[in-house]
């Protein structure tokens, strides 16, 4: 009875932790807010946050996702659907213009499930000024021509639209100007590439995230960089798409 009682307790505990998480709705989807203030968690060692000041959608209905300085640390910002959405088209539609940012801050669009089952539209310099901002990555490493691919934007204001396209057999990716759900002039044109090979996920379980840390290197203690600027920093996303949720 004592065994069965401890069970009981358990299940109950954990079943109102995961209740307990915050959510939030964007974009006609639910997201759990992800938190982890007395732990570092990946990527890049960071600590999150799920305060109000840190994720929240206001009255016109963009997610603002901000790294804030809290006392001594720094948190960074996340959210992640709640349920998978399977091969098709994910488009965010971004209202920051990412190549303002600090070399140490991190924008990800991505679908993840584990470090094998993983696609990435990212915005960073990585800590290096010299490097360019944009990235799109099917995992897992190591990194190759095949399945990664570095460009620079050359923004010309806040508004841009990134996506791919996921199939099972390949992933393409593409990035323009101005909020579209495709590329309507080839002016608008920033970037394109296509993605093939064996390493295409399947569609199993990967949630959607959306994301704004940063970067950890050259760092003994494996905590995350703070910004070089010294700056707290806020990402804007007006919208996303996707494809029908499956689950």
């Amino acid at each position: 009875m004592k065994l069965k009682y401890w069970r009981f307790l358990l299940v109950f505990f954990s079943f109102n932790v995961l209740y307990a998480q915050r959510t939030i709705e964007f974009s006609g989807i639910t997201w759990w807010v992800k938190d982890s203030r007395d732990m570092t968690k990946g990527p890049g060692n960071n600590y999150w946050s799920d305060d109000k000041e840190s994720v929240w959608v206001d009255a016109e209905g963009s997610l603002h996702l901000k790294i804030r300085k809290v006392r001594d640390k720094w948190f960074s910002a996340e959210v992640i659907s709640v349920k998978p959405f399977g091969y098709g088209d994910y488009t965010f539609f971004l209202a920051s213009n990412v190549e303002e940012y600090d070399p140490n801050i991190v924008v990800g669009l991505f679908i993840y499930e584990n470090d094998r089952r993983e696609i990435d539209i990212e915005f960073s310099q990585w800590g290096n000024t010299s490097d360019v901002f944009g990235s799109y990555t099917v995992q897992p490493a190591p990194y190759t021509q095949e399945n990664h691919h570095r460009f620079s934007l050359g923004l010309n204001g806040t508004y841009s639209t990134h996506k791919f396209i996921w199939t099972e057999e390949s992933v393409l990716f593409q990035s323009y100007h101005g909020h579209f759900q495709n590329l309507p002039h080839p002016d608008y044109f920033i970037e394109q590439w296509e993605c093939k090979g064996d390493n295409i996920p399947l569609a199993v379980n990967e949630h959607l995230h959306l994301n704004f840390w940063l970067y950890t290197h050259n760092q003994e203690n494996g905590f995350a960089n703070p910004p070089i600027n010294g700056e707290e920093a806020e990402l804007v996303i007006k919208a996303v798409s996707t494809p029908f949720a499956f689950r």
